[in-house]
């Protein structure tokens, strides 16, 4: 999976309404998490595996760009997917939640 991870605004501990923009797998998995807390909050009952195929299931790969360094990993395409670059795709997180409801 992909998330959001570049330049995502978030709170700073430098006053009660400060915000500071942030990049990285720090501020891409929230957006996974938060995704799979809206899959188990409209379907309570469901389990890892179907929060898994929720999500994979209804990545996004169309607007997906040719990365930088479209190395193929093994002989794999980058848009062969799941890819080494982008995994299943970017998060969809309303057709996720959308998939088990």
């Amino acid at each position: 999976m992909v998330a959001p991870g570049e330049n995502v605004r978030s709170a700073s501990n430098s006053s009660d309404t400060a915000y500071v923009a942030f990049s990285g797998t720090s501020m891409a998995a929230p957006h996974t998490a938060g995704t799979v807390a809206l899959i188990l909050n409209e379907t309570p009952g469901a389990s890892f595996f179907d929060s898994f195929t929720a999500l994979t299931s209804t990545a996004d790969t169309a607007t997906l760009d040719d990365p930088t360094n479209p190395d193929s990993c093994s002989g794999r395409a980058w848009n062969d997917f799941p890819s080494f670059h982008y995994g299943y795709g970017r998060i969809n997180a309303q057709d996720a939640v959308n998939a088990l409801t």
